[in-house]
Parts: structure tokens; C-alpha cells; sequence
């Protein structure tokens, strides 16, 4: 992925809808079988965590968070765009 590439990735996950990222995040995590607790083990604030993953709560994790996540996790963080 080139720089012109990131940065278009950035803007996208920074312009979408919220409540999609939210919902594409809870799907991922019973796909590839991951908890908030694992989020906490890796080093998140339990609250941070579950802002993210709650309904009717209007926190996303910020693109460096969802990318490591990605990483973490395995999978393509163009995942949680979709």
C-alpha cells in the first residue's frame, strides 16, 4: 500500500458511519473469536473498550486503534468499512 492508498484508506474509515464500524467491529469479533477481554489484555482501558463495542455508544476506536486491532486480530481492517 502506497502513501496516496493510506491516506485514502484514512479519510474513508474517518467519513463513515459510525454505527458501521461499530456493528462491522462486533461481527469480527464473533468471527474471528475475540472478546472485549482480549481487547483489554492487549492493553486497552476496559471503558475504552467497551465504548467501542456497546450499543448507543458513539465511540469508535481512532484508525491507529482499529488497525492494530486488525493486526492483533487478523483481519483487514477494510473489514470494519464494509
Amino acid at each position: 500500500m502506497n502513501q496516496v492508498e493510506l491516506l485514502e484508506l484514512v479519510n474513508k474509515y474517518n467519513s463513515i458511519d459510525r454505527q458501521t464500524i461499530r456493528n462491522n467491529l462486533r461481527l469480527l469479533m464473533n468471527e474471528k473469536n475475540f472478546t472485549s477481554s482480549d481487547m483489554v489484555a492487549i492493553g486497552y482501558n476496559r471503558n475504552t473498550v467497551y465504548s467501542w463495542t456497546k450499543p448507543n455508544v458513539n465511540n469508535i476506536p481512532m484508525f491507529e486503534d482499529a488497525l492494530k486491532l486488525a493486526i492483533q486480530f487478523k483481519f483487514d481492517i477494510t473489514d470494519l468499512l464494509k
